[in-house]
């Protein structure tokens, strides 16, 4: 929990943004709430994209899903508040089954990651929080390399693979202590 407005506002980075006194007051708990959506309902990752020239691409992403639409009117109605860009993806499911139509908010690509850490720290998350660091890692990594129209053409260092191959291990299912109570039930 954070102490001080003073620390909440080195975590938040609020120097882009220009809020009045009541957004400012109501500001920590909808950073609060967003960062507590996407630790529960979100993935926080670098994943395979299309190929250039043969080579396996890579882009950066921060998703949250669900079913209810006033959870992901709230998600936007916050990023836009914050001025982190971001677009919603709705998957209808076929009329066969009985699933509901859910919703995708994605913080893509680079410079809009690069946004989201300037704005919100990886230090207010706490069960991805590594996974918040690799990635804030990973833009910083490569958007420091010469920017290009197209900076993904010089290929990735070891360094890049390898928080691209560590986020991967800590996002696959089962990795942690998510049932723990199963980890004891095999131990009897």
């Amino acid at each position: 929990m954070l102490g001080t407005p003073i620390e909440f506002k080195v975590l938040l980075m609020e120097k882009s943004l220009k809020l009045d006194n009541q957004q400012v007051t109501q500001l920590p708990f909808k950073v609060g709430w967003l960062v507590g959506m996407i630790e529960a309902e979100g993935t926080v990752g670098i994943y395979p994209s299309a190929n250039y020239k043969g080579k396996k691409q890579f882009k950066p992403a921060l998703q949250i899903s669900n079913t209810d639409l006033k959870i992901i009117n709230r998600t936007s109605a916050i990023l836009r508040e914050l001025g982190i860009p971001f677009y919603i993806t709705v998957f209808h499911p076929s009329k066969k089954l009985r699933h509901k139509t859910s919703y995708l908010v994605k913080i893509g690509g680079y410079k809009r990651i690069e946004k989201f850490f300037q704005t919100i720290s990886p230090k207010l998350f706490v069960g991805k929080k590594r996974q918040a660091e690799i990635v804030e890692e990973f833009v910083k990594s490569r958007l420091n390399r010469e920017r290009g129209w197209q900076f993904s053409k010089w290929g990735y260092s070891d360094y890049e693979l390898n928080l691209v191959n560590e986020i991967k291990t800590l996002n696959q299912r089962g990795v942690g202590s998510r049932n723990p109570h199963r980890l004891y039930a095999r131990q009897a």
